[in-house]
């Protein structure tokens, strides 16, 4: 019978990973917009979050808005931070879900936010992401 050493570093598919978000992060600040659905209201709450990093995947923010985990919003990224020669829309609009939200200064809150499948499968949203990746590795420099 064949002898194996057991103190030999493997790979356990059922470990968790010390990284578990989806896409690589990179800090840029922007303005954005969440859109948020009142109960008892008839009217959407829309207001503005400043965006602290973002990934293909998601978005970590500063915003006044009372969000809690698991809620589900709507953001609109505008593109004017990066209209050089790209035929983007004047903003993406998609679903987002709050994924973590945690006290900040001035009665603001620091919030995660998962972008939904209209934006994460969304071509043209995945080359602005990479544009703003570029803009913020050269700003970075």
């Amino acid at each position: 019978m064949a002898r194996y050493d057991v103190n030999v570093a493997w790979d356990d598919p059922f470990d968790r990973p010390a990284e578990r978000r989806e896409s690589r992060r990179f800090e840029f600040r922007m303005k954005l917009s969440i859109r948020v659905d009142v109960p008892g209201r008839e009217h959407r709450l829309i207001g503005p979050g400043i965006v602290q990093d973002i990934s293909l995947s998601g978005v970590c923010l500063v915003t006044k808005h009372d969000l809690t985990p698991g809620q589900q919003v709507t953001v609109a990224l505008p593109t004017n931070v990066c209209r050089d020669g790209l035929c983007l829309p004047e903003a993406f609009l998609g679903p987002a879900e709050v994924v973590w939200v945690t006290p900040a200064e001035k009665r603001c809150s620091r919030v995660a936010l998962r972008f939904g499948a209209a934006l994460v499968q969304n071509m043209e949203f995945v080359m602005f992401v990479e544009q703003l990746q570029s803009m913020a590795a050269v700003l970075g420099a």
